[in-house]
């Protein structure tokens, strides 16, 4: 049966490719599929993370239907690259616990106008101590709230996408945070809250750009979206956590 490759464009005949080996996909994707790729390419480094990073930054609508569509050889497995991003997130939250984050943790705290009780320090506990975990398993409830709100996508399709922008947005914002700390070394300046606040709009921009040209609304729909389930996701989250670790401390004792 002759097809024409979504990598390349090349027509060709059978289930592959062959001017640059695009595997033939038909069908929409499903977790086991993502899941059993990823274990694959965890193992291998090569300039595509950084040309998919690259991309998903500059034109994430571009990788997410590309990816989606079929044409999924010339960019890093979608899991792997969110993995990767734990294992970036990791390395810098450790200085960031050796630079004191508790305290301006706590200050954020109180800045919202939460009450610093025990449960507040309970929750943040937990955050810091398993922070670097914290970001990789929010992408399973950012699947589920866009799944909810944009009906285009599959749940499978909905992970995928946000392996993609979640990661990327996070490891450029995090790099951004983690050189003001090492510039400013003080978590507590007010330069280092403004920047702060900026890469948080920042984050919530890009998740506005990324939800009007997936899925073709408005600018301030999109942004409202952007708040709405990056906030549901954090709080599922943060819930989520609570409980699995109050368990765990039951079971412990």
């Amino acid at each position: 049966m002759e097809h024409t490759c979504k990598n390349c464009e090349t027509v060709h005949i059978g289930n592959y490719c062959h001017q640059c080996g695009q595997i033939v996909i038909n069908k929409r994707f499903t977790l086991k599929q993502v899941l059993g790729h990823a274990i694959t390419s965890l193992l291998n480094f090569d300039m595509g993370r950084i040309y998919t990073f690259l991309k998903v930054l500059w034109r994430p609508h571009v990788v997410v239907n590309d990816f989606i569509s079929g044409a999924t050889r010339k960019y890093t497995n979608p899991v792997s690259f969110a993995v990767y991003l734990l294992v970036l997130f990791a390395i810098m939250t450790h200085f960031y616990k050796e630079g004191h984050i508790e305290l301006g943790a706590e200050e954020t705290v109180r800045q919202i106008g939460m009450p610093y009780n025990n449960l507040s320090k309970f929750v943040l506990k937990v955050y810091l101590d398993y922070i670097n975990y914290f970001q990789l398993f929010q992408i399973p409830f950012l699947a589920l709230f866009t799944r909810w709100i944009f009906k285009k996508y599959n749940y499978a399709e909905h992970f995928i996408l946000h392996c993609y922008t979640f990661s990327a947005i996070t490891i450029a914002t995090g790099v951004v945070n983690f050189i003001a700390y090492l510039l400013i070394r003080d978590v507590m300046s007010d330069v280092y809250n403004l920047v702060e606040y900026l890469t948080l709009i920042a984050f919530f921009l890009y998740y506005a750009y990324v939800f009007r040209k997936l899925f073709r609304r408005s600018y301030i729909s999109s942004f409202f979206n952007a708040v709405l389930i990056l906030f549901l996701s954090l709080i599922s989250i943060s819930l989520f956590l609570g409980i699995v670790f109050s368990i765990w401390n039951v079971i412990m004792i």
